[in-house]
């Protein structure tokens, strides 16, 4: 569960505009027992976080061991609703080769962080743009990082974003990040987020 639904914060750069279009209450998260599920996971995390990463790192295990018979590479997404920094809260993580690891995040240090190679090889960040950071997100898009910006429908999706190109696949297929640098990862609202008066969707 994202930001502090569980009474714990896992979203230390959230902002009123992102909690109110949360994926969280998109999809099944409309549905008690998906948000009531989540919640508890959250907390787990929190109160028994060496429970929830032996659980975690054992899930991940199966994902190598499939990886390696298949000879493939396996992409995690750890963070969906959350900002968790897993760098920090489970570093052995990144040990499986076979597996590659990205995530968005709103966190300008940690963005920072990564683009200044501080980060596990096979983890990748893409920033998220708000209500309240698109200046922020100029400077890294400057210094060669992937922002995620969302509109309120797919057709008001722009090729270009204050001069950046924008990838238009980006609800095709969340890999759109691969390979590119200075790329916009053009989103549309899901759900209520369309009503938005934020200005956290475009």
């Amino acid at each position: 569960a994202p930001a502090n639904e569980s009474g714990y914060e896992l979203c230390p750069g959230s902002s009123p505009g992102c909690r109110k279009a949360c994926l969280m209450f998109q999809g099944r998260g409309k549905f008690e027992n998906v948000r009531k599920a989540r919640i508890r996971k959250a907390r787990l995390f929190v109160e028994q976080r060496k429970q929830f990463l032996a659980k975690m790192n054992s899930e991940l295990d199966a994902f190598e061991r499939k990886a390696k018979r298949q000879k493939i590479t396996i992409f995690v997404r750890p963070n969906v609703l959350q900002d968790i920094a897993w760098e920090l809260q489970n570093p052995e993580m990144f040990q499986r080769t076979r597996l590659r690891f990205y995530d968005y995040t709103a966190r300008a240090e940690r963005f920072q962080r990564y683009l200044e190679g501080r980060f596990p090889f096979n983890y990748d960040l893409i920033f998220s743009r708000k209500e309240n950071n698109e200046e922020t997100c100029l400077e890294f898009l400057k210094a060669g990082g992937n922002v995620n910006v969302v509109w309120r429908y797919r057709k008001d999706i722009p090729d270009t974003w204050h001069g950046y190109p924008v990838a238009l696949d980006q609800d095709d297929t969340d890999l759109w990040w691969l390979g590119n640098v200075s790329t916009v990862g053009g989103a549309f609202a899901k759900g209520s987020a369309k009503q938005d008066q934020t200005g956290f969707i475009l």
